[in-house]
């Protein structure tokens, strides 16, 4: 517990710099970008969630392509560290954690933002979230950083989770709204 903690602190205190000096910039473009499309109808809640996702993905990037951890190896075979953490997850079960579910947990909100932003179309949004894994793992080869299929696969596995969650909330709140 305390390994996921700092892990936590560690997450949260590589990316504010980041976020710091690119949010304005961001904030920026999206200003000028919506006065010179004067016929499109801005929606508040979803220039949000852009913004939100614009902050997750600093975040994610701070973690995934400057905290320095890492083999530099790379790993193509399906499945391959998954089955060899299922293994030895009776002795060691912090990685297996930190490795499976986390790969999954971190990709759940790109499920429900995408959902949200691309009016639940699953195609997109699992497209969206494997070409963010995809786009990640191929960064992480010249840095010297561990590149694995199984990341590929575990991140998409949370996108399609995230896309199910938001289709059961906008579900549960159409529903409470006829009612």
């Amino acid at each position: 517990m305390k390994y996921l903690f700092s892990y936590i602190f560690s997450f949260l205190t590589d990316g504010i710099l980041y976020i710091i000096i690119l949010l304005p910039f961001y904030l920026l473009f999206r200003r000028l970008k919506l006065k010179k499309n004067l016929s499109a109808v801005m929606s508040v809640p979803k220039e949000f969630v852009r913004t939100i996702l614009f902050v997750y993905l600093i975040m994610l990037f701070t973690q995934t392509f400057i905290a320095n951890s890492g083999s530099g190896s790379i790993q193509l075979i399906p499945f391959h560290v998954i089955i060899t953490q299922l293994k030895n997850a009776q002795h060691r079960i912090a990685p297996f954690i930190f490795n499976i579910v986390g790969n999954i947990d971190v990709f759940i909100p790109i499920g429900i933002i995408f959902a949200y932003l691309f009016d639940s179309d699953f195609k997109k949004t699992v497209l969206h979230g494997l070409a963010i894994s995809v786009f990640i793992e191929i960064v992480q080869i010249p840095l010297d950083r561990t590149t694995d299929i199984d990341d590929v696969i575990l991140n998409t596995t949370g996108t399609v989770i995230g896309y199910f969650i938001f289709k059961i909330l906008a579900h549960i709140k159409k529903r409470t709204a006829q009612n």
